[in-house]
C-alpha cells in the first residue's frame, strides 16, 4: 500500500522525534532536556569520544532563551503549537541559535502553515549550514520536498517601488520583491500599499505549485474636486480672487473651502463660500443683479416712451380749439341765473 504524502510526512516527523527530536516528549517528561536536531562538532581523531557530543540546546541556552525554550517544550508536548512556536521563536530572538528553527518549523507543520514551514526549514538549513551532516542536510532536504504539493507561490509586482506586499495580513516584503512568495493553498488575500497612493486589496485562489502573478497599479491620491460655473458671457468669475474664467469656468480645484466672486460693471457682486470635497463635482449657475441706485436700460426704454407719451396728451390739451358752442351770446343773463356784478347792498 503506497502512502500518501502527508502521511509519509508524519511518519517522517516520528523519526525526526528520535534523529532531529522534534520535541515531542509529552509534559510528564519535561524535566528531561529533549534536544532539538544536532549541532556536529569536529572530532579529534576517527573515533568520537563522549567528550565530543554536541551539547543540547537545554544544556546551551541561558537566561531568558532557556526559560522560553523549556516552556516550549511543555506547550509542545501538550500540543499547543501556536504557544510553543511564540516561545521558540522568543528564545531564537534572544539566542540565534538556528537549531531553533527548526523546533519553529515543527510547530508550524503541526499548524498546517506548510509555506512557512518550508521557509523555517530553509532557514535552519542555510544557517546552521557549517554544522550539520550530510545526512542531517539530506534529512532536511527531505522534509522540504515532501510539502512542495501542498505549497504556491504569488509573484507580486508595482508600478511604484517601496510598495508594502502582505500576504494574509503578513508583511512580505515592499516592491519590487526579490522573488516570488511562497504561500498556502486556498484563499489568499493579497495587499500593496504605499503612502498617497491607492491601494491594491485583492483574493486569489491557490491550487498548485503553479505561479499566479498579482500587478498592482497604483494611482496617486488627488485631493481635489471639479468645479463648474455658468454666468453671463461678460461675467468675470475668480475663486480665492484670481480670475479664472468669463462667462464659463470648468476646472480641478484643491479640497477644501475657496471664495467665489462673480462680477461685472453695473452689476451687484456675486460672492459665496465653495466647498469643495475629493473626486466631487460642483456646479453653479450665477445670475448677478443690478447693484443699488443703476437704472437698467429696460427701465430707460420704458421710462422714455412714458415720457414721449405725457408730452403727446399734454400737447393735445394745449392747442385743442376752445368749444364755443356753449358761449352766451348777448347781455342778458340766461334765464334762472344771477350774476354776481348785478348784486347790490340792501
Amino acid at each position: 500500500m503506497t502512502r500518501r504524502p502527508l502521511d509519509a510526512i508524519r511518519a517522517r516527523a516520528a523519526v525526526a522525534t528520535a534523529v532531529a527530536l522534534l520535541l515531542a516528549s509529552p509534559p510528564a517528561r519535561a524535566q528531561t532536556p529533549v534536544p532539538a536536531p544536532a549541532v556536529a562538532a569536529p572530532t579529534p581523531g576517527p573515533v568520537a569520544t563522549a567528550a565530543a557530543r554536541p551539547a543540547s540546546l537545554a544544556e546551551t541556552l541561558t537566561g531568558g532563551a532557556k526559560a522560553d525554550y523549556d516552556a516550549a517544550r511543555l506547550l509542545f508536548g501538550d500540543r499547543d503549537f501556536a504557544g510553543a512556536l511564540v516561545k521558540f521563536q522568543s528564545a531564537y530572538d534572544q539566542s540565534r541559535d538556528p537549531r531553533l528553527l527548526f523546533n519553529m518549523g515543527a510547530c508550524e507543520k503541526n499548524l498546517r502553515h506548510y509555506a512557512r514551514t518550508i521557509g523555517d526549514f530553509e532557514r535552519y538549513r542555510t544557517e546552521a549550514a557549517a554544522s550539520l551532516s550530510a545526512a542531517e542536510r539530506e534529512e532536511v532536504d527531505r522534509y522540504i520536498s515532501e510539502l512542495q504539493p501542498f505549497v504556491g507561490a504569488v509573484r507580486v509586482s508595482a508600478n511604484e517601488p517601496d510598495a508594502e506586499v502582505f500576504v494574509d495580513d503578513a508583511k512580505v516584503g515592499a516592491t519590487p520583491l526579490a522573488s516570488p512568495v511562497r504561500v498556502d493553498l486556498g484563499q489568499r488575500r493579497v495587499r500593496v500599499k504605499k503612502d498617497g497612493f491607492t491601494e491594491l486589496d485583492t483574493t486569489i485562489t491557490v491550487t498548485g505549485s503553479a505561479q499566479i502573478p498579482v500587478e498592482a497599479r497604483l494611482e496617486r491620491i488627488v485631493h481635489a474636486g471639479r468645479v463648474v460655473v455658468h454666468a453671463d458671457p461678460k461675467d468675470a468669475i475668480a475663486i480665492d480672487d484670481q480670475v479664472v474664467g468669463t462667462g464659463e469656468y470648468e476646472g480641478m480645484i484643491a479640497s477644501g473651502g475657496h471664495q467665489l466672486r462673480v462680477t461685472a460693471p453695473g452689476m451687484q457682486t456675486y460672492q459665496s463660500e465653495l466647498v469643495v470635497m475629493d473626486h466631487q463635482t460642483r456646479t453653479l449657475d450665477v445670475k448677478l443683479s443690478p447693484a443699488p441706485g443703476v437704472v437698467p436700460v429696460w427701465a430707460w426704454v420704458v421710462g422714455s416712451a412714458v415720457v414721449a407719451g405725457g408730452l403727446v396728451v399734454g400737447g393735445v390739451f394745449l392747442f385743442k380749439p376752445t368749444d364755443r358752442t356753449s358761449e352766451v351770446v348777448g347781455t342778458l343773463n340766461p334765464p334762472g341765473v344771477v350774476s354776481l356784478s348785478s348784486l347790490r347792498h340792501r
